[in-house]
């Protein structure tokens, strides 16, 4: 589990590293009408965790959920719709980008929620991480491996995204 969230954090942090090098116009601007740009991704990608990670600034407030059948066959069906990259609407609005905040305040945001969740993942009990006390908007309750999978496969399917946009814009 410390070695899942050394990899999101090391993608994390080179992903900002180099966004931060890039003039911040180019960060802004919109592919297409109705598509986001790098900007609102990395915006999204903090959001998505945010509301996925909820009450982890408060661990002994997070109780676990009951799940049933259907919330661990949504769960496998959210990673393969994650992994081979199928478009689909985001599961929530609290998880949609505004585009009102600038890289260095969305790097401040996820730099703290990260710090929470690495200190969460160090004093959590083994024997606790089972426990499914997250939640995703589509499949339900998640334990905390299960969490970190979905935020990983996320997250390289944005980075790859961005990606491709700072290829196209470039050329």
């Amino acid at each position: 589990m410390n070695r899942r969230l050394r990899r999101i954090e090391r993608i994390r942090a080179e992903l900002l590293d180099d966004l931060s090098r890039r003039p911040p116009d180019t960060l802004c601007v919109s592919p297409a009408p109705g598509v986001w740009s790098v900007l609102e991704i990395v915006e999204h990608l903090v959001l998505a965790e945010e509301e996925v990670l909820a009450g982890i600034d408060r661990p002994e407030t997070l109780e676990a959920r009951p799940r049933t059948v259907r919330n661990r066959i949504s769960y496998l069906l959210v990673l393969l719709v994650l992994a081979f990259r199928i478009p689909v609407r985001v599961p929530s609005r609290a998880m949609s980008p505004r585009g009102e905040r600038t890289l260095a305040q969305l790097r401040a945001d996820w730099e703290r929620r990260h710090g929470l969740l690495r200190a969460y993942v160090e004093k959590i009990a083994p024997n606790e991480r089972s426990r499914p006390v997250f939640v995703h908007p589509v499949s339900g309750p998640i334990t905390l491996p299960q969490a970190l999978r979905l935020l990983e496969v996320h997250l390289r399917l944005h980075r790859s995204q961005i990606t491709q946009r700072l290829r196209a814009a470039a050329t």
